[in-house]
């Protein structure tokens, strides 16, 4: 009997501790997120008129930038919870980003306005733009999934 109760003391112990490790792991993944959100903020403050063709090629730097931050965050996350390698974390995390920049390419290129009147760099901003925020919310719900599991 007491071998029982030492087993089930020494189960309760691990396990507590690898929900404290879980959550600082999640802490961590929530800060790093963060910072690259900031980052971002931060760096868009560098040019005042944000859809000109004077600002294009600073937008597109930074909004690459910020999403290599939160595909950083997002492998390190795919890796440690969900048993990928880097590299295949790494290639699923450029097939979504790839994806998604494309989707919303076709949904602000293609529409008929724009096919007629030439609507210039503003489709691709909005693309840049809009994968940025997209797959920061997919980072955002893959910390909160792994809270919520572990």
């Amino acid at each position: 009997m007491k071998k029982f109760v030492f087993a089930l003391v020494m189960a309760i112990l691990l396990s507590t501790n690898a929900q404290a490790e879980t959550s600082n792991f999640v802490s961590d993944y929530e800060k790093e997120l963060a910072n690259c959100l900031e980052n971002y903020k931060q760096q868009q403050k560098q040019c005042s008129e944000t859809w000109s063709m004077k600002c294009y090629n600073l937008l597109t730097t930074i909004n690459q930038n910020a999403r290599l931050c939160y595909k950083n965050t997002a492998t390190s996350i795919l890796t440690k919870f969900y048993n990928l390698s880097n590299k295949e974390a790494q290639t699923k995390i450029d097939q979504y980003v790839s994806f998604i920049y494309n989707e919303y390419l076709f949904v602000y290129n293609n529409t008929d306005y724009c096919v007629k009147n030439n609507c210039g760099v503003s489709p691709y901003l909005y693309s840049e733009y809009t994968t940025t925020q997209e797959l920061y919310e997919y980072v955002y719900r893959m910390i909160k999934s792994v809270s919520a599991h572990y």
